[in-house]
Formats: C-alpha cells, sequence, structure tokens
C-alpha cells in the first residue's frame, strides 16, 4: 500500500509497471505457470483474474454465512458471552 499513499508522484510508466507485476503475481498465485503468462493475452488475464475473484469471493461469502449460522446456533446463557 505505501505506492498508492504516493499515488500522486508517480509516472505512467510507473503505474503501469506496477500494475503489470501485481497482475504476475497474483496469476502465479493463482497457479498460472510463468511460461504461460507469458503467452496470455490481456483479455485472457482479464477473465483468469475475474474468476478467480469471484471463486474467492464466494468462499468468503459462504465461510461468512457459515460462521453466522454457527454463532446463531449456539445457546445464550443469560448473556454471558464466550
Amino acid at each position: 500500500m505505501a505506492f498508492l499513499q504516493g499515488a500522486a508522484g508517480i509516472t505512467s510508466y510507473e503505474a503501469v509497471l506496477y500494475t503489470h507485476w501485481l497482475y504476475t503475481l497474483q496469476l502465479l498465485k493463482t497457479g498460472v505457470s510463468w511460461e504461460a503468462i507469458q503467452e496470455m493475452s490481456s483479455d485472457e488475464i482479464t477473465l483468469i483474474l475475474g474468476v478467480s475473484m469471484a471463486i474467492k469471493q464466494r468462499e468468503n461469502d459462504e465461510h461468512a454465512r457459515a460462521m453466522a449460522a454457527s454463532k446463531a446456533s449456539m445457546p445464550n446463557f443469560g448473556g454471558m458471552k464466550f
């Protein structure tokens, strides 16, 4: 986030370079090989990252619902919190 704190003072080249490496690292983290990343078009990269983020959001939503259901099913002992 330090990069974004000085966002007003960066050049357009630095912004493109930062975005390129941000996407590259995210694809590597997702499991896409370096060789495959080098051959991808920007549309393919956008599609893969979009689907990956949608899956992650769905997992987060499911986890939040499970936690809420678990909390709702716990007995209330006179307002005491454990």
